[in-house]
């Protein structure tokens, strides 16, 4: 499938859309810099999906190869201890380490790298799998 035409589903806050060209993609990284709070999933065709949740200045990521993968998620070896809340898409609270915690636009990247490279674990962050 070529770069210039795609067919990317994803979700932010539960709504869902399909991205079909790297100006939808460049809109939805936008809405997620700017949005304070967000949960973010990104689906490949092949099974393969990633989530980034987002609360102010924290965000990290999660990959899973298929649904009910324990998969991966980002990881800071930077970052201080505790944990940060963050609002899901139905409205539920949870709480995850710091250490999970990466920019913003490192998250962005790592979209990029998993719409437009198959959908592959991204290479440009850290990831721990998850137990």
């Amino acid at each position: 499938m070529s770069k210039d035409l795609l067919n990317i589903r994803c979700t932010i806050n539960g709504a869902e859309l399909v991205a079909l060209s790297m100006e939808d993609i460049q809109m939805i990284k936008g809405v997620a810099k700017s949005t304070h709070s967000m949960e973010l999933w990104v689906y490949s065709n092949g099974g393969s999906m990633m989530c980034m949740l987002k609360n102010g200045l924290k965000s990290w990521l999660m990959y899973l190869r298929e649904e009910g993968d324990h998969g991966f998620h980002s990881f800071n070896c930077d970052e201080n201890d505790g944990a940060t809340k963050f609002i899901l898409s139905n409205a539920q609270v949870d709480e995850f380490p710091n250490v999970w915690c990466i920019p913003i636009d490192l998250c962005l990247d790592a979209i990029d790298e998993f719409v437009f490279n198959n959908s592959e674990l991204p290479k440009c962050v850290v990831w721990l799998e998850s137990e």
